[in-house]
């Protein structure tokens, strides 16, 4: 039934979008159009559930389309709603009673049950700029019940009535209504012992409803429209008991309620006691997303966990433990970047003096958020206390290969068991500040064997160095038989290659060159380059280093400096799902999006690139590298240099005459998959490691 209601709404949709309903009014927005809409299809489920009278006239009555849906329910049920007549336009009165009417069709009954219909309609209607804009994503229904039945195992209703549950950026609901419903069975299954311990008078099956809304349930977030579909879903489940208040709120959750002056208003109430249990999916927009007023602001209030290049879900951490009582719990799916990445250091350093970790659900790059690229993991964790004696261990799941499908419509405990992902126990001691690196005893005892025999980072031995940006390839970059027609200078040309040209030990054949403008110091002296450079000279003009007097309109944005390019060099894509090393005798130049390495003065005599070449393309380095590179999902990896410097290095002289001896056979165009292996086995021996079989 889902599909074919959202095929009428997508179609009301568009009827409804700049138009003018009332005469007085304004052209409506797509979302004030979606709002009534949705307003339109509640109506349809209160007349089929009896607690409003058939027929479209009410729905002409301005109160409520107009008015907050919350806000109007009760009115609505008790028959007291002032009704009042609207100057229709003509358009308007036709699309509001031409979507009823198509909602009267039999085939949309909705007598029996509407639960999490507005809400999951809401998921998959909002469009993606949007949904990207407020940081929502839809989270599978697996994953909500996993996070609440784990965040809520342990919870009793005769030890804790009024337990405090709370999701802070609730978006249309999902966690809170899985929440409600796993609350009321719990305290279904109590009510013999709240009776006897507390009383009849209050302690009845026809009142837990209104109890879990008025004391147990609470919800915020910035987006008014899914808070309203958040009230009526929860609403929804008994509407013969109202409560007297709902509390889910509109507001930015990140801002300190609960400490500013003045009578307490919703908010500050909403926060004033902690919670027992926090879920919910917090929104991630990355630093560049955000306004820089609320930037400016955010790196105020939270300099603890969120730094100039953050993610705005880092302040989620913070604000979670800040409201959790001492014994509270919390668990949430969010980006895992921040176990990784430099701008995360902060963060990580935060959980470690405040957080006490019990689970960390990795779903590795594995994608759970469809079409998105947001690789997430989910975390459960409770504030640190000083009074217990130990830490309990920290249960790790993880998938094992992140281009692997996950099941998401299969119970999660199920698939945690499967093949696709390991099950493993750690210290919370085991989470360095640098990085967080999730990996079995085993995995990190061969790393240990690695590292233990290479005391030397690979930034030690060698410096990386970025490709050029050009600000404007269409300017710069052109086919070689291009050149040639357009006579472009040849002292101004260079080969150039982007990421994708670069495979393990060799450079795909590329007929690309690249019109190096920072030669270019007369004009005049190079008209041929001038002429095709000029055509682009507007948008290359508005680039930011030009408008500020930095360097001139015809040279590259960042062109680094020639000599870098022109050596003898190792370059590497900056994303891959593998190590992809290649060697450059000095010829190519690179695209941003490529990486070079050299190997410092001071070491030039004890080591060759390779050497380095081997190790880095070798199957033993590639896994040591991803047991704490940075996964950005669907099976790619982040290979900026702060990670593969950091990669250690062996100098052992005989080691290093023997990698080099396999290298160069491979690059004289030897047979390369027999001689990479034989590289892995001379490591392998080197390492004494144990084949993981």
């Amino acid at each position: 039934m889902k599909k074919a209601i959202l095929k009428v709404l997508k179609k009301a949709l568009k009827s409804m979008n700049n138009t003018r309903i009332i005469q007085e009014g304004s052209f409506l927005t797509g979302k004030e159009a979606y709002e009534i809409i949705n307003k339109i299809l509640l109506y349809r489920i209160l007349e089929d559930k009896g607690f409003v009278e058939s027929g479209s006239s009410l729905l002409l009555k301005s109160s409520y389309l107009f008015e907050p849906l919350h806000e109007v329910l009760y009115g609505l049920q008790q028959g007291m709603y002032p009704w009042e007549e609207i100057p229709w336009t003509p358009a308007g009165k036709e699309a509001v009673e031409s979507l009823y009417l198509e909602l009267r069709q039999e085939k949309f009954s909705f007598a029996e049950s509407a639960d999490h219909l507005l809400g999951d309609i809401y998921e998959e209607f909002l469009d993606p700029k949007s949904r990207k804009g407020l940081g929502q994503f839809y989270t599978p229904p697996a994953v909500v019940a996993y996070i609440v039945e784990k965040a809520l195992e342990d919870f009793d209703p005769v030890k804790n009535p009024y337990v405090k549950v709370g999701d802070i950026a609730c978006g249309s609901g999902h966690f809170l209504i899985k929440a409600y419903d796993l609350l009321y069975d719990k305290f279904v299954k109590a009510l013999p012992d709240l009776q006897k311990n507390y009383g009849t008078d209050y302690w009845q099956k026809e009142q837990l409803h209104k109890h879990l809304l008025e004391h147990c349930i609470y919800g915020m977030d910035y987006d008014g429209f899914g808070v309203n579909l958040t009230s009526i879903n929860l609403l929804l489940k008994d509407l013969s008991h109202l409560p007297k208040t709902l509390n889910i709120l509109k507001g930015d959750s990140l801002r300190p309620w609960e400490a500013e002056e003045g009578d307490p208003g919703k908010e500050k109430q909403f926060y004033l006691k902690k919670f027992d249990v926090i879920v919910g999916n917090p929104p991630y927009v990355g630093h560049k997303a955000l306004e820089l007023s609320y930037k400016k602001w955010l790196l105020n209030q939270y300099p603890r966990v969120f730094q100039d290049k953050s993610d705005l879900s880092y302040c989620f951490f913070e604000r979670i433990l800040e409201n959790l009582r001492r014994e509270g719990k919390a668990m949430i799916i969010t980006s895992r970047y921040f176990m990784e990445s430099p701008t995360g250091k902060s963060l990580r350093k935060y959980l470690q003096e405040r957080a006490e970790i019990l689970e960390i659900v990795d779903f590795y790059g594995g994608e759970i958020f469809k079409g998105l690229g947001v690789a997430t993991a989910m975390y459960l964790f409770t504030p640190k206390s000083s009074t217990k004696e130990e830490e309990q261990p920290l249960q790790v799941r993880k998938l094992l290969d992140p281009k692997s499908k996950i099941d998401i419509h299969a119970p999660l405990q199920e698939v945690f068991q499967g093949e696709s992902f390991e099950n493993f126990t750690l210290s919370q001691k085991d989470l360095k500040e640098k990085r967080w690196t999730l990996i079995s005893k085993e995995e990190k005892i061969r790393y240990q064997k690695i590292e233990a025999l290479s005391t030397t980072t690979l930034g030690e031995v060698a410096k990386s160095f970025q490709g050029v940006i050009t600000g404007c390839d269409k300017a710069f970059i052109m086919t070689g038989e291009e050149a040639r027609d357009k006579g472009i200078e040849k002292e101004l040309l260079k080969e150039w290659i982007k990421s994708r040209h670069v495979e393990k030990y060799g450079i795909q054949q590329n007929n690309q060159q690249l019109i190096y403008g920072d030669l270019i110091e007369d004009p005049r002296a190079s008209l041929r380059a001038m002429d095709h450079i000029t055509l682009y000279r507007d948008r290359l003009s508005k680039r930011r280093e030009c408008v500020r007097g930095i360097r001139p309109w015809h040279h590259l944005q960042w062109g680094r400096t020639p000599a870098l390019f022109e050596q003898k060099k190792i370059i590497f894509p900056y994303k891959s799902a593998t190590n992809r090393f290649a060697l450059d005798d000095g010829k190519l130049f690179c695209s941003a999006d490529v990486y070079g390495l050299v190997v410092k003065s001071p070491y030039r005599d004890r080591i060759s690139l390779e050497y380095l070449l081997g190790i880095l393309n070798s199957t033993i380095y590639e896994e040591y590298f991803q047991s704490f590179g940075k996964n950005l999902g669907k099976g790619i990896y982040d290979y900026y240099p702060n990670s593969v410097m950091d990669l250690r290095i062996p100098m052992d002289p005989t080691l290093g005459l023997q990698i080099e001896t396999l290298v160069k056979n491979i690059l004289q165009g030897q047979e390369k998959k027999s001689l990479m292996a034989e590289i892995d086995q001379v490591l392998e021996e080197y390492f004494q490691l144990s084949n993981k079989s």
